[in-house]
């Protein structure tokens, strides 16, 4: 009955981190991504810590307040990037409005702006 219940409670802890996590997959280059995502945190102000780069993926370590914010960003193919967010103010808690709110941000960058044609 106890092992039930530590395992009841073991997969939530693991559900929750997993998901309180944002993602996302953008058209755009890994650059491309990368320069939106940057634009995005002075945007929201929004202090990058530290970037972390090779060819295929990139890793944002930045601070808002209490929040310690981790972005990677990973290719798929040239021209296909998937963007992780997660925001934590410790190892528990999960602040998953404002990461789905940083990738929100990023994906503004890349939705094109229709200009209405008055006719």
């Amino acid at each position: 009955m106890v092992a039930s219940g530590v395992w009841i409670g073991a997969r939530e802890i693991v559900q929750y981190a997993a998901d309180n996590v944002s993602h996302r997959t953008l058209v755009g280059s890994l650059e491309n991504v990368h320069k939106a995502t940057c634009s995005a945190l002075e945007r929201m102000q929004i202090k990058i810590v530290q970037i972390d780069e090779n060819r295929e993926v990139r890793r944002i370590t930045a601070r808002a307040g209490r929040l310690n914010i981790k972005i990677n960003m990973e290719t798929i193919t040239p021209n296909t990037t998937r963007v992780t967010v997660a925001a934590t103010s410790n190892s528990l808690k999960k602040d998953k409005a404002t990461s789905d709110e940083i990738i929100l941000q990023i994906g503004h960058h890349f939705t094109p702006q229709v200009t209405p044609h008055v006719i």
